[in-house]
């Protein structure tokens, strides 16, 4: 009975939250949920397993592109819940256990409030055994909860939200190089702090959500990068796009790199049907077939030409986000022009620029981590470990004025 009461309970506050958040849109994401469970539930065909599937991507067409804007609208976490259905109903043709799955529970995971709006992506299986568990949350599991709360409101508040100034603004030559490189830091900090936000608040109810981000930009190459960034819808883009297209499997290898530029275009789409995003798609599968072609399987080798090669990385990442920030090709076009105009540094951009990396470094540090992703009882670790939170907390009452839920990702 308590076990059937805590399903209701994270229900009925995950749908109060979305509707918060979208409103009466709420309802259509309850509709297309309501096929998914009936569909699943009691068919063995894929034909009509498919109908589900298609009415998912025909709701996001139809919503983000096909609909004027002053009528309806792609509502937020839609590609979330897209995700999340598509790979319960794949995964329910491959396990002949799918008749257990109860409504409730398939519910619990579609629309679980910590990841619904931005993620992290996970499977039902996962997602299933935790919620059957009903496991109150320990002492240690809220405290760390706390933690991980702290942490990703120092990213979002003192980091993330204090690059707009620099970001948004016109920038000229080694002025505009830096503002791409902030958005660059911009956009994985906003990110990160959300996906810790979900992490955080899923602990409050006994769940644990995997991690999404594990210093992207410390990678060494494209392949690594997308190891590392987004790390549960790169997976996702794995198992339900790439490996079904024949994935490292096909006998020729332009099979292989037209399969990397598919996943990687249809990654694109789904942020949008513009051409900015086709390119951003497209340009990324071509960097990492190139870097497959010439790398293969070798690594770098030697600390120096890592390092040059990870910066080179760093850099072409950087720019193609801007491929996420400008609306058309002119923009970009002229944003492009602007990186080559000669003109002073600007002493603000400078060093806000200089403690974003640092900061940033030092946050990706193993220690860091460690000391907020972990607990222990011993004593140095306690001291560093309160010294750390006690900074931030304070970081984050002196930087922002009032709070911004806003997060980049909640335009797709």
């Amino acid at each position: 009975m308590m076990r059937l009461l805590y399903k209701y309970a994270i229900l009925l506050i995950s749908l109060g939250i979305y509707t918060w958040f979208v409103g009466a849109y709420v309802a259509i994401l309850l509709l297309l949920a309501t096929i998914v469970i009936v569909v699943s539930g009691f068919s063995t065909s894929k034909w009509l397993l498919s109908f589900p599937i298609i009415s998912i991507i025909i709701g996001f067409a139809v919503l983000k592109y096909l609909t004027p804007s002053n009528s309806f609208s792609l509502p937020i976490g839609y590609s979330v819940f897209a995700f999340t259905c598509i790979s319960y109903i794949v995964d329910s043709t491959r396990t002949a256990s799918k008749t257990n799955n109860k409504p409730i529970d398939v519910l619990c995971y579609l629309f679980f409030f910590p990841k619904m709006l931005a993620g992290p992506i996970v499977r039902f299986s996962d997602f299933k055994r935790q919620l059957n568990s009903c496991k109150t949350p320990s002492k240690t599991e809220l405290y760390l909860a706390l933690k991980i709360l702290i942490f990703a409101s120092f990213c979002k508040f003192v980091l993330a939200d204090n690059l707009s100034g620099i970001t948004a603004s016109e920038n000229y030559g080694i002025n505009s190089w830096l503002s791409t490189i902030m958005f660059a830091f911009q956009l994985y900090l906003d990110f990160y702090a959300y996906s810790n936000y979900a992490i955080s608040f899923a602990l409050l109810v006994g769940i644990k959500l995997p991690e999404s981000f594990n210093s992207p930009y410390q990678a060494v190459t494209f392949n690594g990068f997308w190891h590392r960034w987004n790390v549960t819808v790169s997976l996702w883009l794995r198992d339900y796009i790439y490996i079904p297209l024949g994935g490292n499997r096909c006998n020729s290898r332009w099979r292989v790199y037209s399969n990397i530029l598919l996943t990687f275009l249809v990654s694109g789409l789904w942020h949008g049907a513009t051409l900015p995003f086709l390119l951003w798609g497209i340009l990324h599968g071509i960097f990492v077939i190139t870097e497959r072609i010439v790398l293969g399987k070798k690594e770098i080798e030697g600390k120096l030409l890592r390092f040059l090669y990870g910066f080179y990385v760093f850099c072409i990442i950087s720019l193609l986000w801007q491929l996420f920030k400008l609306d058309g090709l002119e923009p970009f076009i002229k944003w492009m022009k602007s990186l080559f105009v000669i003109v002073p540094v600007s002493s603000q951009v400078l060093w806000i620029s200089i403690f974003t990396i640092s900061t940033t470094y030092l946050m990706d540090n193993k220690m860091v981590k460690q000391l907020i992703f972990s607990s222990s009882n011993n004593e140095l670790f306690v001291y560093k470990e309160v010294a750390l939170l006690c900074t931030m907390s304070f970081l984050v009452l002196l930087f922002h004025s009032q709070p911004n839920i806003n997060f980049f990702y909640f335009k797709f």
